[in-house]
């Protein structure tokens, strides 16, 4: 095997392959990616049985062949020869040379790979299949606004994922770690793809949201127990997570009594001013209280011995007076994801769940279970 390329472009998809291969410096395939070179392409492969990746990255082949490389090795290499074409050879012994093909620079890589026949054979899909299409910057939204919000817990192994649904045309992400949920939903219009209910590793989501790169469109389809996604010439799979989801819709009440309307700007800033007076280990027990009257809301916390908070800011409420205590952690994880100009909160009574969503957007909303208003 001989090829040249561009060592930016290889560069490029061997990075993707992090969200396919472990990080350790071993022979194992999980840590590996497959170089194959046909008689005008190179096609990169990577696989951990749970998810992955396929790409082809044009070159000029020499000699056909195929060896596997480690891929946290070979991207580090990479990085330092970015700004040159190279020559990729495989020799005896499954040894790769690696040289620049042009510029000055004189210098001569090894690298160690093993046999390809090693390397387990990727999943496929029928083209035939329709896939949805959708706009790379709305999907990583998506995921962003999202993904935070899944249960860390090992043991609640279905709750760790996030639950994908196409349903009635519309494309929708939810999760929930039992205490607060994010739903975001999308119309996606008109597709020949069947409906749909999954469930998807948070993890592979978040490292797929980092590996898209780029404005334009990417496409995916679910087949058998795969998730199959099309983006940047790439074609990447990931398993389903085995499980029932919970019916969430159970748990998000069906109206509101009360809801306050509140500058986006000036409720980030009173809640950042605020966590800036705790250590970590306390944010994570921590807890504050919204003390809402007309046209104010009052934001209190107390932890003994270390610090006392209190702002008052104007908001658009004209209900009863009321008092909702919330984890203040959690709270400031889901307005840190509301961009619009305004937050909206909804609730029913100071002990039932909260809606969390930007005034105006019906595509995305939080539901947050208030906790005991306790010592203020």
């Amino acid at each position: 095997m001989k090829f040249i390329c561009d060592c930016k472009e290889l560069l490029k998809i061997v990075n993707t392959g992090e969200i396919v291969s472990s990080s350790k410096i071993d022979f194992s395939s999980a840590s590996m990616v497959l170089l194959e070179t046909t008689s005008d392409m190179l096609n990169l492969k990577a696989s951990n049985l749970n998810v992955t990746l396929e790409a082809p990255v044009e070159c000029t082949v020499e000699n056909e062949g195929a060896v596997s490389i480690n891929q946290m090795r070979l991207a580090s290499l990479l990085r330092e020869l970015h700004e040159t074409n190279i020559k990729v050879e495989l020799r005896n012994e499954n040894i790769v040379n690696i040289t620049p093909s042009s510029g000055t620079r004189k210098i001569k890589v090894q690298l160690y790979g093993v046999p390809p026949g090693e390397f387990p054979e990727l999943p496929t899909i029928d083209e035939r299949k329709p896939f949805i299409a959708i706009e790379k910057n709305l999907f990583k939204h998506i995921i962003a606004s999202t993904a935070f919000a899944a249960a860390a817990a090992p043991t609640q192994y279905a709750l760790n994922g996030v639950y994908m649904t196409y349903v009635d045309k519309v494309f929708s992400m939810v999760t929930t770690d039992g205490r607060r949920m994010a739903i975001y939903s999308h119309p996606l219009g008109e597709t020949k793809h069947e409906e749909f209910k999954v469930i998807l590793s948070r993890d592979f989501l978040k490292q797929l949201q980092r590996a898209l790169v780029g404005e334009g469109a990417l496409s995916f389809a679910i087949d058998d127990n795969r998730i199959f996604i099309k983006a940047d010439n790439m074609l990447i799979s990931s398993l389903f997570i085995d499980g029932d989801y919970p019916n969430y819709r159970s748990f998000i009440p069906k109206s509101y009594t009360s809801s306050l309307t509140i500058d986006t700007t000036l409720f980030k800033n009173a809640i950042k001013t605020l966590l800036a007076a705790y250590t970590n280990i306390e944010l994570s027990f921590n807890k504050i209280l919204l003390n809402i009257d007309k046209k104010s809301l009052k934001i209190t916390s107390r932890t003994k011995n270390s610090a006392n908070t209190d702002e008052e800011l104007g908001c658009d409420y004209d209900g009863e007076a009321t008092k909702i205590a919330f984890n203040v952690k959690m709270l400031n994880e889901i307005i840190e994801h509301i961009e619009d100009e305004k937050i909206s909160l909804s609730w029913n009574d100071s002990t039932s769940p909260v809606r969390i969503k930007g005034d105006g957007n019906e595509d995305c909303h939080y539901i947050l279970m208030p906790v005991k208003e306790g010592d203020f």
